[in-house]
């Protein structure tokens, strides 16, 4: 059963080990040598995603999803914010800017779905 919406960064989190704790954890999934079988129930983001699934996403022997489930290569709003933040910064109306991000937020959720009708 798979949710993972991704690991958290930056220097506070860092702080924590986080990365040497989940490095733990891709280690094992990649190393897995049982049939692996896949159920996304909510989100399925980045390499949290992969460890989970043994190493890739196209591993399992069948993976499934609830119609609700997300795959993205990381947090959808940290995406957009990363991504189109060259774009968002030469929008010099704060409203129009905060207009432009939600739609392309929105954009991206759409296209994250993991089913789609």
């Amino acid at each position: 059963v798979v949710d993972c919406p991704g690991m958290m960064v930056g220097p506070e989190v860092e702080a924590t080990g986080l990365v040497r704790h989940c490095a733990r954890m891709f280690n094992t999934g990649a190393n897995l040598s049982v049939p692996l079988l896949a159920l996304i129930v909510r989100k399925a983001y980045g390499l949290g995603v992969q460890a989970m699934m043994g190493g890739s996403s196209l591993m399992p022997l069948q993976c499934a999803t609830w119609p609700t489930g997300e795959f993205a290569g990381m947090g959808i709003e940290g995406a957009v914010k990363l991504g189109q933040r060259a774009e968002l910064e030469k929008i010099k109306d704060p409203q129009e800017r905060l207009s432009a991000y939600n739609n392309l937020v929105e954009a991206a959720y759409d296209r994250a779905k993991a089913a789609n009708a």
